[in-house]
């Protein structure tokens, strides 16, 4: 089975966030694996003991191209299962939702798309790709709710519970981190939300739970760390969004190709000044 490869990380957090729910869905029980899948596409999804899941899986577009897909789970031509993943809030992906779930639907015959933000209900684009066709939506938080329950509910144990386990300790602090930008996430805009959201969860893994301040009604920063002085500030919702290290670099985060271009020496240089996680 071309499960996901446990000890491959991504870099960056998006990819992160959806390896770990890969590993969920490809190295669990039969029964384990159809329960995340029905709280995912919905209690009719067919049982999943034969299925097979992938990870970054390819999929050919009607118009030449290929499109990728976070995950897939999948049973022969019958039925399949495509999960992708945002981190960032109210996004106009309709046409990517689209592509995504016609290109798996040319491959079964019956094609479910999981579209998973931190929306905390259906997102504008979600609804109107799903005219004519089956996508789902689900928030980050349910996601995160399913993993948290599922081993007292379920009854878990062995390799299962360990998966579970480890799920919960990865998605715990991280989804209750993403939803503290909600209000600010919203002020910003829209083409700059992925990238806010990228870079808060890189800074998360070096100091977690920083200080949210909304500075206006209309702005607000992130200070790092929690306490003391800021060594890295996160300025949002007045001019073009960016962050600084003190004495040290900045990136802009006008967009996910901006925060990709400059990430790895701003990072560097936040990691060597803020103080070492406990």
């Amino acid at each position: 089975m071309p499960a996901p490869r446990l000890f491959d990380v991504p870099s960056l957090p998006r990819e992160q966030w959806m390896h770990v729910l890969a590993t969920v869905a490809g190295l669990t029980e039969a029964a384990t694996r159809t329960a995340l899948l029905r709280e995912l596409a919905g209690d009719d999804t067919p049982d999943a003991a034969g299925a097979q899941v992938s990870e970054r899986r390819p999929l050919p577009a009607g118009d030449g191209t290929t499109v990728v897909a976070d995950i897939v789970v999948r049973s022969g031509k019958e039925w399949g299962v495509a999960v992708q993943g945002c981190l960032g809030l109210d996004i106009d992906r309709t046409d990517a939702w689209t592509a995504l779930h016609d290109a798996l639907a040319a491959q079964v015959e019956h094609a479910t798309l999981v579209v998973v933000t931190p929306d905390r209900a259906v997102p504008d684009d979600v609804a109107r790709a799903q005219e004519g066709r089956r996508i789902r939506h689900r928030s980050w938080q349910r996601v995160r709710d399913w993993v948290q329950e599922r081993t007292e509910r379920g009854k878990v144990t062995g390799t299962d519970a360990f998966i579970l386990r480890e799920a919960d300790y990865f998605f715990g602090p991280r989804v209750a981190e993403l939803y503290r930008l909600e209000e600010l996430l919203v002020r910003t805009d829209g083409a700059a939300r992925v990238a806010v959201a990228s870079l808060f969860a890189d800074l998360n893994d070096i100091s977690p739970q920083p200080t949210v301040v909304n500075t206006s009604t209309t702005a607000g920063e992130i200070r790092y760390p929690r306490s003391g002085d800021p060594v890295v500030t996160v300025t949002l919702g007045e001019g073009s969004p960016a962050a600084s290290v003190a004495g040290g670099p900045s990136v802009s985060l006008s967009s996910r190709e901006a925060y990709i271009e400059g990430r790895s020496g701003f990072l560097e240089a936040a990691r060597n000044a803020l103080p070492a996680r406990r």
